[in-house]
């Protein structure tokens, strides 16, 4: 493996809805690879759902096919949520880029994961946090079809009802706009 100061390294973004951007993640990864002096060789964003497997979004896909052919040397992401939001899937994400000598950073911590060495604290802090992404994401779907229920059982309407988006739209204003956009309720409660 390179020294850490003079790594080749795949930025890796990623959004839920094309409403959101990755603009402010791409920014800020950029400045942090120029800090740690790694050489940025990749960029890649993808607006996909954070529930879905690593394995099965297309970007992602070609991040692992560039670490099995040796092109990269660290993945840089802003949190651990956007590798996923799925504490088995973002461990074993890690493990596979690890099993091809890529570490991975996470900028919001500072932490690196290296291949060459386990580190059961950082192993901790990634399982931690990726709990807490799955966890963050499952309050959301509850909050979400608890006040459809409280709608529906106020206004005695079905739960799509106007009477609900009125309400509704005061209070969640991205989410009804989205919902009415044809997105799923997976994917707006990223």
């Amino acid at each position: 493996m390179a020294d850490l100061n003079t790594m080749k390294a795949i930025i890796y973004t990623r959004v839920s809805t094309s409403s959101q951007n990755t603009t402010r993640q791409l920014l800020e990864l950029e400045e942090a690879c120029i800090k740690k002096g790694w050489e940025v060789i990749f960029r890649k964003s993808e607006i996909i759902s954070g529930s879905t497997p690593y394995a099965s979004r297309k970007v992602f896909s070609k991040i692992i096919m560039y670490a099995e052919d040796k092109k990269i040397e660290v993945l840089v992401v802003h949190e651990v949520s956007r590798l996923g939001r799925n504490t088995v899937d973002v461990l074993k994400c890690i493990q596979e880029l690890n099993a091809f000598s890529v570490s991975v950073y996470i900028m919001n911590i500072d932490l690196i994961i290296k291949p060459d060495r386990a580190d059961p604290s950082a192993n901790l802090i990634v399982a931690v946090l990726a709990s807490l992404a799955t966890h963050e994401k499952e309050l959301m779907q509850q909050r979400i079809i608890s006040g459809l229920k409280a709608s529906k059982n106020k206004s005695g309407r079905r739960e799509g009802s106007s009477y609900s988006l009125k309400n509704y739209t005061k209070k969640y204003p991205t989410a009804v706009r989205l919902l009415k956009d044809g997105y799923q309720i997976l994917e707006v409660v990223e």
